[in-house]
């Protein structure tokens, strides 16, 4: 698992796959401790890819793959570590489309649709097995194996440029409205934001100190303090509050239909 972080992605294969031997690759040994009490775990790489020496029967790159500035470089290399024609990667992305917020952070270099992971896939030497938007929500996941010569062009991608500038474009605008919806109803006193990661962090930079608290349902959240603001559970939110939900409409009108009760606080989805 490239980009493995505390091993997260290897503890959930291990337990599907519980006969298989887990490695990992990060850029250095701080979490070896905790990969080293995985079943199976038999190897953290801190070098580069190329340097590793051993060929893999799978290589996932989940939330990975956004962070690279030369994509197509690292999946030649995954390429060349697939042990056989049925070896296979597992690649997951954000998908913009699904959740523009993600235009929001700084460290992704890279933004993908289905068309133009699938593109990437086929024109770095791959065959996409499957590729789909609704495994997990606002990513988009892809299988594939070694193809036998790598894609010319783009393919699709390049016909549909403009069409993809396009919605970006529409994106850019909503992220804009969103931004304009939570400053107006702050205009009537302090307001709460829901989540306190991405989204929440930049709305509390649109509307400033407005932004009394953060509302979370990740107990690891809950208590602390974000951006100078307590870190609440939904019970918690005063009466009469109201909590603006910054996520795409259909998954903030759903939490907001859940979480909201009559006579209780008030929470707003975006348009």
């Amino acid at each position: 698992d490239i980009g493995c972080g505390n091993g997260a992605f290897l503890v959930a294969f291990g337990r599907r796959r519980d006969g298989w031997d887990l490695h990992g690759s990060e850029l250095d040994e701080r979490s070896l401790a905790t990969l080293s009490t995985i079943p199976n775990f038999r190897k953290l790489h801190t070098c580069g890819l190329s340097e590793i020496g051993e060929n893999f029967d799978c290589i996932s790159l989940i939330h990975a793959l956004e962070h690279f500035e030369y994509p197509e470089l690292l999946l030649g290399q995954m390429r060349q570590c697939l042990s056989g024609s049925e070896a296979a990667v597992v690649v997951q992305v954000p998908d913009w489309r699904a959740h523009p917020f993600d235009f929001l952070i700084a460290d992704h270099l890279l933004h993908f649709g289905v068309e133009t992971l699938e593109a990437l896939l086929r024109r770095s030497g791959f065959e996409v097995l499957s590729i789909a938007q609704g495994w997990i929500p606002n990513e988009i996941s892809a299988v594939a194996r070694r193809g036998d010569r790598m894609a010319a062009t783009l393919g699709s991608a390049d016909t549909d440029i403009a069409a993809i500038h396009a919605d970006i474009g529409r994106r850019l605008r909503w992220l804009e409205e969103v931004s304009n919806e939570a400053r107006g109803l702050a205009v009537a006193g302090e307001i709460g934001i829901f989540g306190s990661s991405i989204a929440a962090s930049w709305l509390h930079g649109a509307i400033g100190e407005k932004g009394a608290f953060f509302v979370d349902e990740d107990p690891n959240r809950q208590g602390r303090r974000h951006l100078g603001r307590p870190i609440l559970t939904p019970g918690e939110v005063p009466q009469g509050s109201s909590v603006f939900v910054p996520l795409a409409p259909r998954a903030a009108g759903s939490i907001a239909l859940r979480l909201g009760v009559a006579g209780g606080p008030r929470f707003v989805a975006p348009c």
